[in-house]
């Protein structure tokens, strides 16, 4: 018959069969008809008195309530099971301040009856700590206290206050109030701020007696929440990264003696002044300024320059739009653009464009410019359209070497004829290889000597303003060479181009070509090809087929290539890991060796023994070992064995439920995708 094995709380424990020792528990509960039970019932006595005390390892079988001494040298203590986890059990003692104890473990407490206070053992800086109450023998109450404030409207608060010696140095609050010292006398504390008031502070913040803080606090590296350091101090050389701000027209003053400001008068116009003297400077630091950095200064009503011939005002690539000024003293080099009335000393390079009055002299002699002409020229020949006929009187460089519109001229330099220019007198033009036999018709004489053309038109309809009666024709140009020159909008009709490359040109780019032939193309590849496909679309071939057929044939390969061949695999996955199965499947099939996109889907499972259960309610296995039967692993396919007076088979009956897996090859290597669920 089975005893039924109950706990304190009148649960059931075990139901213990006949001839069976449980050990369910850290005890061996012994039934029925157990020989040799006198074993193991004495070790269970000895269990309980030592309290199954061992070092480190608790009892792998406990139950609630359940006392264990750790036996480790550093600790010795006993610890009781709650039903998830062992808690330690205080160590207390008890002794007078001239006895403490000695031999303390990490947690262990001793109580202080000299000084009525609590010390809790520090194994890592082997001393007591104070656990409280905080006192100082022979001194008054030192130390920080809970207690409540009435304010003067009758609302309680809760405060924290520090005692020394019997007076109240702190209060620690999170309210600001006024203390009622009628109903919660606290001497030297009328005003309670939120945070840490000390005694003697007023409504306004401020401590009229001794009390301070000392040392650092948050706020005494910081002013208005900004670090110390941000700053700045009128006594100290500062460095400001800041931008400051001086919102009044009376500016800033700067000086020992106050001798320069800045400010803004008239309400919107900013000022800088020298108050004491007549010298203001502006400088920079330019190469070999040293420690003077003076570019200019305004010096009384003149603005001068640090030296003599040093300084530029503008740049030519960043000039000054207009100058005003009643005189000027300068060399100019560069073009003067306007009306000039004067007297000009000194050397001019460059055009002068307007309108000059008065004497030009150059090296003592006049040059007087002749004003007195009346014709006005009408023609584009000149630059100034109805501008007066005016021209220099006395010797020039054009005249002595020029051309003159009125005399037969020989030219022999290079000159170059813009516009419409007309030559009424004859015109000899030698010495000009470029072009060879090219006439020049010059009041109906023509010049076949070597002429360069700079600018113009050659074409039919060429005739000369002084030959309208000219017939027009075309003008034939044999045997010349084109350099450097682009030929556009013309027809080549009638002629041959061979042995010509032409770069960079469209055939037929407004309108179709009719008719391209050749006997061989080559793509940009400068791979031939003998034909085209009708779409035209194809490029880069590296043989002579039709364009469109390999197209199709490079695509068809490497569709085909690139498909995925994905597998299937049956695996016994007893006690393996993702990780394992994953290495298992590299082995039957290297990722490297296929295409990425592959999917491997693999089932696993495995058989076991199913025939019930034993006296300890443990599963039935069976395995045939020499002429006895011992528990274990059965067969596959089973059979049929005797155990005690009947028989049984130690058949593989059941399936672990299918396991399944995907893995996919992600840049040639196998990555888990889904287990299960698909």
């Amino acid at each position: 018959m089975a005893y039924q094995i109950d706990k304190t709380d009148g649960t059931t424990l075990v139901q213990l069969l006949d001839g069976v020792v449980d050990t369910s528990t850290d005890l061996k509960l012994v039934g029925r008809n157990v020989s040799g039970y006198g074993d193991a019932q004495n070790e269970n006595f000895v269990k309980l008195l030592e309290n199954f005390a061992k070092a480190d390892t608790p009892p792998g079988k406990p139950l609630i309530g359940q006392i264990w001494f750790d036996k480790n040298a550093d600790k010795m203590r006993p610890s009781v099971f709650d039903g998830a986890r062992w808690r330690n059990v205080a160590i207390n003692q008890v002794a007078p301040s001239t006895q403490i104890p000695q031999g303390q473990k990490e947690g262990d407490m001793w109580w202080d009856t000299t000084n009525k206070q609590l010390y809790i053992w520090d194994n890592t800086n082997t001393q007591h700590i104070l656990v409280g109450p905080e006192s100082v023998t022979g001194f008054g109450k030192t130390k920080w206290e809970g207690a409540k404030l009435t304010d003067t409207s009758g609302v309680d608060h809760a405060v924290v206050i520090g005692y020394s010696d019997g007076v109240a140095q702190a209060v620690i609050s999170t309210d600001t109030f006024t203390n009622d010292q009628t109903v919660t006398p606290l001497t030297d504390f009328d005003n309670i701020a939120r945070g840490i008031s000390l005694n003697t502070t007023s409504s306004a913040g401020i401590t009229s007696g001794a009390t301070r803080f000392h040392g650092t606090a948050t706020d005494a590296d910081r002013l208005g929440g900004r670090l110390a350091s941000t700053w700045a101090n009128r006594n100290d050389n500062e460095i400001v990264t800041g931008i400051w701000s001086f919102q009044n027209d009376s500016g800033i003053t700067i000086g020992n003696t106050l001798e320069m400001s800045l400010k803004v008068i008239n309400a919107d116009e900013p000022a800088v002044f020298n108050d004491t003297g007549d010298i203001l400077r502006f400088g920079v630091n330019y190469t070999g300024s040293g420690f003077d950095k003076t570019v200019f200064a305004i010096n009384g009503k003149n603005i001068l320059p640090y030296a003599n011939n040093e300084i530029n005002l503008g740049s030519p690539s960043l000039a000054w739009r207009n100058i005003y000024a009643d005189s000027i003293y300068a060399n100019i080099i560069g073009d003067m653009v306007g009306t000039h009335v004067g007297n000009s000393s000194g050397t001019h390079n460059g055009a002068t464009v307007g309108n000059h009055t008065g004497n030009v002299i150059d090296g003592g002699g006049t040059v007087i410019l002749d004003i007195d002409g009346t014709t006005l020229r009408t023609d584009a020949g000149r630059s100034g359209s109805g501008s007066i006929e005016g021209r220099f009187e006395g010797v020039a460089a054009h005249v002595d070497d020029g051309m003159y519109r009125s005399e037969n001229q020989t030219i022999t330099g290079t000159k170059t004829f813009n516009a419409n220019t007309i030559i009424a007198g004859g015109m000899t033009i030698q010495s000009y290889p470029v072009v060879s036999n090219i006439g020049v018709t010059v009041n109906n004489t023509l010049q076949a000597d070597n002429v360069l053309f700079s600018t113009g038109t050659i074409g039919e309809g060429a005739i000369s303003a002084n030959d309208p009666n000219r017939n027009k024709s075309s003008l034939i140009i044999n045997e010349v060479t084109v350099q450097n020159s682009d030929i556009t909008n013309n027809i080549i009709t009638g002629g041959s181009i061979s042995s010509t490359t032409i770069d960079n040109v469209s055939i037929g780019a407004t309108n179709s070509a009719t008719l391209v032939r050749s006997q061989q193309f080559k793509d940009r590849l400068n791979n031939t090809i003998d034909n085209f496909s009708t779409d035209g679309t194809f490029y880069d071939n590296s043989d002579h087929i039709i364009p469109t057929q390999k197209a199709i044939k490079t695509y068809v390969d490497n569709a085909i290539s690139s498909i995925p061949q994905d597998i299937q695999f049956y695996l016994d996955t007893k006690g393996l890991s993702d990780a394992q199965v994953l290495s298992q499947l590299n082995r039957l099939a290297p990722a490297n060796n296929l295409t990425d996109g592959t999917e491997a889907r693999i089932i696993g499972s495995y058989y076991y023994a199913d025939h019930g259960l034993d006296a300890r309610g443990q599963l039935k296995y069976f395995q045939k070992y020499g002429t006895k039967v011992q528990s274990g692993i059965g067969y596959i396919g089973g059979r049929v064995i005797t155990v005690g007076a009947g028989s049984s088979t130690d058949l593989l009956n059941k399936k672990q439920v299918d396991t399944t897996y995907l893995f996919r090859v992600v840049s040639s290597a196998w990555t888990l995708i889904q287990k299960n669920g698909f």
